[in-house]
């Protein structure tokens, strides 16, 4: 006979699949099967429940997610009949993934350390969504992506004119304001490489990636080098200077490492790799931060599982555009949702510790 404990349990279990891959998602990216089987465990619950001597409160609340459930097979299903939808809502799932970096990486941020490749990057990649987006409205798509396309374009404006009060503002820096905020750009990306490059397998590092870093550590590095005979500055500038030309050397050699890992292979070694590296980032939140106090966790390491999978997200969209497979389609999907729950948990984050939970 079921308990209480054992029937609350499994019925957690089962909101968690719902809240993970349901709760705040486009209906019409939803997979209808999916919420097919979990309604009808749930439904095996509330029996189990209505067999024994369990509370009514428990009773109730099997069966209020047992409605829950019911209420939103149906809407799903009919959001499933509609493709365009399906399209237009992923177009919107990846503007608001280049939304949620800009806040990890920008918002709040001193503008003279922030890496302008990156923002540049993003600016491309906005203006990728918005062109598929235009393509979308020629064709009579959903009233709703007019309105998603005037947002994207105000972020793209919105980035451009950050990117050009960071130039703006490196140009009038004072030779201690140059060292600190280079010092903090290149800090920034050796973390990124730390998080995203170190002892990690090349086959599911982009390249492109690496690529831009280091346009960006030797646009820091020269930077830096322009007060590297400034007296007051000098000694500091110098070290600065050498140990960014030591990265950008051990940089250089990576890249040509992660070119060579793929000269050799074919569209299923690269997903195989991409579903391994989804499977490590749960590996790590699991440890890191599943049932944990959000207060307590650690942020940064949070922003670099947010940016590890964005990366597998990107690089399988990619692939999906170039073969159209269904093994693509299925990856790109599972990694574009972890991605938002991901995003998510970073959100929950910030805001405990914003509120100052967690020990003192």
């Amino acid at each position: 006979m079921a308990t209480r404990e054992k029937l609350l349990q499994r019925s957690d279990a089962l909101h968690q699949v719902y809240n993970a891959r349901f709760s705040g998602f486009p209906r019409a990216t939803r997979d209808p099967e999916l919420l097919r089987d979990l309604l009808r465990q749930a439904k095996d619950l509330v029996k189990k429940a209505e067999s024994g001597p369990i509370a009514i409160d428990v009773r109730q609340r099997l069966r209020d997610r047992v409605a829950l459930y019911d209420s939103e097979l149906k809407l799903v299903r009919e959001a499933a009949g509609n493709p365009e939808a399906a399209r237009a809502a992923g177009l919107g799932m990846a503007a608001n993934a280049v939304f949620h970096r800009y806040r990890r990486h920008y918002a709040g941020r001193a503008r003279l350390s922030r890496d302008t490749e990156q923002l540049r990057e993003m600016v491309e990649d906005l203006r990728g969504i918005a062109d598929a987006m235009d393509v979308m409205l020629e064709q009579g798509a959903v009233a709703s992506l007019e309105r998603d396309r005037g947002v994207v374009q105000s972020q793209i404006e919105l980035f451009e004119q950050e990117l050009g009060e960071i130039e703006s503002g490196r140009t009038t820096a004072s030779p201690q304001e140059v060292i600190s905020g280079g010092a903090e750009w290149a800090n920034d990306l050796f973390a990124v490489y730390a998080r995203q490059f170190a002892g990690l397998p090349r086959l599911s590092r982009r390249p492109r990636l690496i690529e831009r870093m280091l346009v960006s550590l030797r646009r820091a590095r020269d930077w830096m080098a322009t007060v590297a005979q400034d007296a007051e500055v000098q000694e500091l500038a110098t070290r600065n200077v050498e140990v960014c030309t030591q990265r950008l050397t051990q940089w250089e050699t990576e890249l040509e490492q992660i070119r060579a890992s793929r000269e050799q292979t074919d569209v299923y070694d690269l997903l195989e790799a991409f579903d391994a590296e989804l499977d490590r980032l749960t590996e790590v939140y699991d440890k890191e931060f599943a049932g944990q106090a959000r207060g307590t966790r650690d942020l940064a390491l949070m922003c670099g599982l947010v940016d590890r999978c964005d990366e597998v997200a990107r690089q399988v969209a990619d692939l999906h555009r170039a073969y159209d497979l269904e093994e693509t389609a299925r990856l790109m999907i599972a990694a574009r949702d972890q991605v938002v729950v991901l995003a998510r948990e970073y959100d929950q984050i910030a805001e405990a510790k914003q509120q100052g939970e967690g020990v003192q």
